[in-house]
């Protein structure tokens, strides 16, 4: 695409050698929680179909995947208890109002999969950035040697 514009980038790119891993569907990891097994399951028919999922991405989508789970159960935790405590004395009149711990947990991963989602193209703005990988058939589940390094299936 840059060679295409006239970009000076494209150039750059091709003497530094980018590297292109294959292209193919990694396998959920067994290690997610239930929650974060049906965000992949949900998100990667849509992933491997746009062109933009490698076998070296399992770890980074488990990642996404899992941060995800951790939101909803900390969005579920905040529309339950709201964001703040209040702090009472020993008659139970009211000291402080503090924010609860999973109030700025759940911001922090928010920011976590604000920038994790756009590595995938899962943000609008970053879909015309991302490109789909074409080098190999979509669908492709080998990812033995991921396996045999990490040891996990």
């Amino acid at each position: 695409m840059l060679k295409l514009q006239g970009s000076w980038l494209a150039a750059q790119r091709e003497k530094a050698g980018e590297m292109q891993p294959r292209r193919g569907r990694p396998r959920c990891p067994k290690r997610l929680s239930a929650q974060a097994k049906q965000i992949w399951e949900y998100f990667m028919p849509e992933l491997d179909f746009a062109g933009v999922m490698t076998l070296a991405d399992r770890e980074t989508f488990a990642l996404y995947c899992q941060l995800t789970a951790e939101w909803w159960e900390l969005t579920k935790f905040l529309a339950e208890h709201g964001t703040v405590y209040t702090i009472k004395n020993a008659e139970g009149k009211a000291v402080d109002v503090r924010e609860y711990p999973q109030s700025r947990q759940r911001g922090k991963i928010t920011e976590q999969l604000v920038k994790l989602g756009r590595e995938f193209g899962l943000t609008p703005a970053s879909r015309s950035r991302v490109r789909p990988i074409l080098d190999s058939e979509p669908g492709t589940n080998d990812d033995s040697e991921h396996n045999k390094f990490f040891g996990t299936a």
